[in-house]
C-alpha cells in the first residue's frame, strides 16, 4: 500500500516545500501532471491541522485547493471570511450553499468562535464523500447533496472534467452533464424542520439571486445576513433581488470591509444586510 503512494506522497511534500514554504512556482504544473499520468493522486489521504485526514482528488482543482488550505492559504475568499466573521451572532446557524468540496466551510469554523449549526448544500456528487468527512469531523456540520433555487424540480448541473470546482447550470465546453435536485430554501426549511439560518452563504456559480428568490419566506420571518458571489449576475438581476429594507455591499476581497453597492473591481462577493 505504501509503495502504490511513494510517488504521490514525494510529489506532495515537494509542493509543500516549493508552494508551502519556499513560495516558488512550479510545483503545481508537477503536480498535476503527476496526477493525471500516475495512480494514487486520485484518492489521497491528506492530512490537514485541526481537522484530520480527508481523501482529496489531486486531478480535479479541489484536490489543489484543499492542499492550500492544509498549508495555512485562505485564497481570495480571505475577505468574505473576515466579513462573515463579523456578522456571526453567537450560536449562529449558518448556510453554505454551493458549498463545493468544503475547504470554505472548514476555514470560516476555525474562525468562528461559536455556532450552532452548519448546513452544507451542493449537489455535484463528485464532493458527495468528502463533505460526509467532513461532517463527521466538525461538530453540527451537516452535509445535503441537493441544489438550492427558485423552484424546486431537477435541472442539469455541467461539471467541467477537470474542474468541478466550478460546476454550474451553464452549459460549458469539455464538462459532463449530470440531472441533480433542486428546492428552494423555504421548501426546505418546512419539509426538514430545521432552525432558521442567522447568515447564508451562497456561491452557485451564476444561480445565486434565485437562490435569494427562494428564500424570501426565511428573508421576510428571521431578516438573516445572505452573502452571494456576484461575478455572473449583471446589476439588474443583482437589484431585483434585494429584499425590502436590506442595503447591498460589496466584500473587498483582501480586507473584508464593506463598499456601498456594487464593485465588482473591489471584490467578487456581495452581501445584503438587514437595516436596523
Amino acid at each position: 500500500m505504501r509503495q502504490n503512494n511513494l510517488i504521490p506522497d514525494l510529489v506532495v511534500n515537494l509542493y509543500r516545500l516549493w508552494h508551502g514554504k519556499l513560495g516558488l512556482k512550479g510545483s503545481g504544473l508537477l503536480l498535476r501532471a503527476c496526477a493525471k499520468r500516475l495512480p494514487g493522486f486520485e484518492d489521497y489521504n491528506l492530512r490537514v491541522p485541526n481537522l484530520g485526514l480527508i481523501r482529496v482528488n489531486y486531478r480535479d482543482s479541489s484536490g489543489i485547493s484543499w492542499l492550500n488550505y492544509s498549508l495555512g492559504e485562505g485564497g481570495l475568499e480571505e475577505g468574505m471570511i473576515s466579513a462573515v466573521g463579523r456578522f456571526a451572532p453567537k450560536r449562529a446557524i449558518i448556510w453554505d450553499v454551493g458549498a463545493n468540496a468544503g475547504f470554505f466551510a472548514a476555514a470560516l469554523i476555525k474562525r468562528l468562535d461559536d455556532y450552532q449549526e452548519i448546513r452544507l448544500f451542493e449537489p455535484n456528487p463528485a464532493f458527495n464523500s468528502i463533505l460526509r468527512e467532513l461532517s463527521s469531523l466538525l461538530p453540527n456540520v451537516h452535509s445535503h447533496n441537493i441544489a438550492l433555487s427558485d423552484k424546486p424540480g431537477s435541472a442539469l448541473l455541467h461539471v467541467p472534467k477537470s474542474d468541478s470546482s466550478v460546476a454550474s447550470f451553464t452549459p460549458c465546453a469539455d464538462s459532463v452533464s449530470i440531472n441533480v435536485e433542486c428546492t428552494t430554501g423555504d421548501l426546505f426549511l418546512e419539509q426538514s424542520g430545521t432552525g432558521d439560518p442567522d447568515i447564508v452563504i451562497i456561491d452557485t456559480e451564476g444561480n445565486d439571486c434565485r437562490v435569494i428568490k427562494g428564500i424570501i419566506k426565511l428573508i421576510e420571518r428571521k431578516r438573516p445576513v445572505v452573502f452571494f458571489e456576484h461575478i455572473f449576475e449583471a446589476a439588474e438581476g443583482v437589484n431585483a433581488a434585494l429584499p425590502t429594507d436590506y442595503c447591498h455591499f460589496t466584500v473587498d476581497d483582501r480586507s473584508g470591509d464593506l463598499v456601498p453597492g456594487l464593485d465588482k473591481k473591489c471584490g467578487h462577493n456581495s452581501v445584503f444586510v438587514p437595516r436596523a
